[in-house]
């Protein structure tokens, strides 16, 4: 009984201690698959968390490059403006000068055709005045008003003496002879200053 009593505690121990054995194994087989679950979450954790660290730089980087390209865009379509606004400007000005110095040209040639017109039927009005006779009877200052209409040679077509003081018909008729006397009449300095029709006072002082 008591070796019966005996082999039975023994048993017992041994199962006892077999079942605190697998306890602890699984126990620590628990523990070290939650470390290594725990441990890939951390690793997962970490690969993502740079992943979003990496992609947070790439946008940043990519956001960069945007804005640089829009600013240095920009600065050429300013750089653009500003060139073609001092171009508008430089034709403007250019297109100014030009007019000015045409118009100032113009000035000038209306000018010395005016004096050129005037110095040509002044011309006339001597060679006229040269040719005239005083008629007799006629004394003092003499003014008449002459109009001849001449044909580009210079040759006479007409002559009308419009008026006369004194009003004295011999003295119209004299300033008449003194006009065709003057045929044919000095020639225009320039064609385009010909004038058909030319008037001038005849002005004789007594």
């Amino acid at each position: 009984v008591a070796a019966e009593e005996a082999e039975r505690l023994r048993v017992e121990e041994e199962a006892r201690v077999a079942a605190e054995e697998a306890e602890r194994v699984r126990v620590e087989e628990e523990a070290r698959v939650a470390a290594e679950e725990a441990e890939r979450q951390r690793v997962e954790e970490e690969a993502r968390l740079a992943a979003e660290e990496a992609e947070r730089q790439r946008a940043e980087e990519e956001a960069k490059r945007v804005a640089e390209q829009e600013r240095l865009a920009r600065q050429k379509r300013e750089q653009e403006a500003a060139a073609q606004k001092a171009e508008q400007e430089r034709l403007a000005a250019l297109a100014l000068q030009q007019q000015q110095e045409e118009s100032a040209l113009a000035k000038r040639r209306k000018t010395e055709e005016i004096q050129l017109r005037k110095r040509y039927h002044l011309n006339i009005q001597r060679r006229v005045e040269r040719k005239w006779r005083r008629p007799k009877g006629v004394r003092g200052n003499v003014v008449c008003d002459v109009s001849v209409i001449q044909l580009p040679s210079g040759e006479i077509a007409d002559v009308e003496v419009t008026s006369c003081t004194p009003n004295d018909i011999a003295l119209r008729k004299s300033v008449e002879n003194a006009v065709w006397a003057a045929n044919p009449l000095p020639a225009a300095p320039r064609t385009s200053l010909f004038d058909r029709r030319v008037n001038f006072r005849f002005d004789q002082r007594g």
